[in-house]
């Protein structure tokens, strides 16, 4: 049988993998939605800024 310390321990290192885990999810969607924005807003920005130079 194991110490009921030992299942303690156990359960703490389980709910900071988890805490981890959920972490690095939230930091890719972070990074998904900037390079989301970047790639949509960038092509705009560029197809603007060479439309107003052939007018001219």
């Amino acid at each position: 049988m194991p110490s009921s310390e030992d299942s303690v321990n156990q359960l703490q290192m389980f709910e900071q993998q988890q805490q981890v885990q959920e972490q690095l999810i939230w930091e890719d969607e972070n990074v998904n939605k900037c390079i989301y924005l970047i790639s949509t807003l960038f092509p705009f920005r560029l197809l603007l800024f060479y439309a107003h130079h052939h007018d001219s």
